[in-house]
C-alpha cells in the first residue's frame, strides 16, 4: 500500500511542481519509511531497502507525472466546461 501512495504522490509532483520539489518528498517517504519499519519491529538488515524503495517509487511516479504533464493539460482543457472567452 505504501508503494503506491508514494509513487501516487511523485505522478502529482511531477504534473505540478519542479524537479526541486522532488527532494523534499523523497526525505519524507524515508522519514515514514523509517517509522513504519521501527513500528513494525523489523530487522535492521531490512532497513537499507526500506530506505532505498520510497526514494526509487517517487522518482519513478515523477517521472510517470513528467510524462503525463502535456496530455494531462489536453485532457485538462478538452473537457473544461467554462464557457469560451472569445469575444
Amino acid at each position: 500500500m505504501l508503494p503506491m501512495l508514494v509513487c501516487i504522490v511523485g505522478i502529482y509532483v511531477g504534473l505540478y511542481f519542479n524537479f526541486l520539489t522532488l527532494l523534499p518528498f523523497s526525505v519524507l517517504g524515508v522519514v515514514v519509511s523509517i517509522v513504519l519499519t521501527a513500528n513494525a519491529e523489523q530487522p535492521l538488515t531490512d532497513v537499507p531497502s526500506a530506505l532505498l524503495s520510497p526514494v526509487i517509487v517517487v522518482q519513478v511516479g515523477y517521472v510517470f507525472g513528467l510524462i503525463m504533464r502535456e496530455n494531462y493539460g489536453h485532457f485538462l482543457a478538452r473537457f473544461n466546461l467554462s464557457p469560451s472567452k472569445r469575444a
